[in-house]
């Protein structure tokens, strides 16, 4: 326990910085930029979350890849000095595990974020000023960005292994490397296309529902415009896939480093 301390005490003081920086880019772009278009840009609208509207895909992507962000900031810092950070006691599964584990903590607080000041805007009223809370509109962001959130986890393994095998390509392939590996990443995206359309895998993936949110509707602008949400599910299934496929790449990236980089 003491070393999983040292690492982790350890990965905060390297990047605490960008963690609030990941904090204070959520609440811009989740709550106060929104409510600064309503009030300035479109004073006749009643809701604060017209203005989140416009700036809804900025605040997605950022979130779906502060932890992929955070681990490649992370490890770049670290080859600063790779022979402080490879020379450590500790395993290179531990050495992965602790900056995976501050990624997908700053993702999550990033999220939590999101989701407690998207419901705020979607729930006040201007006039006249009032809090109006909907079950409906705090369920239907709970799952969205519960499924984003496990969209990330997913990109941030993704993105762990992909940086391993550039490490490993880069001795041989030199200056073609970044072509090389993005090439790889073609085919990736290609064979994860083909994969998830094979009918055992759309039956395994489909098993086991336990969270939906369907025929749930919020307003966005009065009456006018409103999200509609007529089917979304989670499934065991597609979790415990996507789970082990995550755990796959950590341990296939983690042998790769261990015998062709770390050595």
């Amino acid at each position: 326990m003491n070393r999983w301390k040292g690492l982790f005490k350890k990965e905060w003081l390297l990047m605490n910085g960008w963690f609030y920086a990941t904090m204070i880019a959520t609440v811009l772009l989740a709550f106060i930029f929104p409510v600064l278009a309503t009030l300035y840009l479109d004073t006749s609208s009643n809701l604060l979350s017209e203005g989140f509207i416009f700036l809804a895909p900025i605040w997605l992507i950022l979130n779906v890849f502060i932890p992929t962000i955070i681990l490649m900031v992370s490890l770049g810092k670290e080859s600063r000095r790779p022979d402080i950070w490879l020379h450590s006691p500790a395993s290179v599964f531990q050495l992965f595990s602790a900056k995976l584990f501050f990624s997908m903590m700053t993702g999550a607080v990033n999220f939590l974020i999101s989701l407690i000041l998207i419901t705020a805007l979607f729930s006040f009223r201007i006039q006249p000023i009032q809090f109006v809370f909907d079950n409906h509109t705090q369920d239907f962001w709970i799952l969205f960005l519960s499924v984003m959130f496990f969209a990330s986890i997913m990109l941030l393994f993704i993105g762990l292994f992909f940086h391993v095998l550039y490490l490993v390509l880069l001795p041989y392939t030199k200056k073609f490397t970044t072509a090389i590996t993005f090439g790889i990443l073609i085919l990736f995206v290609w064979l994860e296309k083909i994969v998830t359309a094979l009918p055992v895998y759309q039956k395994t993936s489909t098993f086991g529902k336990f969270w939906s949110v369907s025929e749930s509707r919020f307003h966005l602008v009065e009456d006018a415009t409103y999200f509609r949400v007529d089917e979304s599910f989670l499934y065991v299934g597609e979790i415990l896939l996507s789970v082990t496929f995550a755990g796959i790449l950590f341990v296939v990236a983690s042998v790769l480093f261990e015998k062709k980089v770390r050595l």
